[in-house]
């Protein structure tokens, strides 16, 4: 028997998942914009990323690396 998922579990889903994509994309630009330099790998690695609290951690390295800081000591 095939059990139907309800509809706001379904669109809680979809919502992490847009938040994961926008925190992501943020920890990019960030970084861009403080001429932070990253490679391709790492580029792909914070995009492909969906885990918020990884994300959140990532962001405030992004943060501190504009401001001098070694985001990934």
């Amino acid at each position: 028997m095939i059990r139907s998922i309800p509809n706001h579990i379904i669109q809680s889903a979809i919502d992490a998942r847009l938040r994961a994509e926008g925190k992501a994309t943020a920890v990019v630009e960030v970084l861009e914009m403080g001429s932070v330099p990253i490679s391709d790998a790492v580029r792909t690695e914070i995009l492909e990323c969906t885990d918020p609290d990884v994300l959140d951690e990532w962001s405030h390295r992004a943060i501190g690396a504009i401001l001098g800081e070694n985001p990934f000591p």
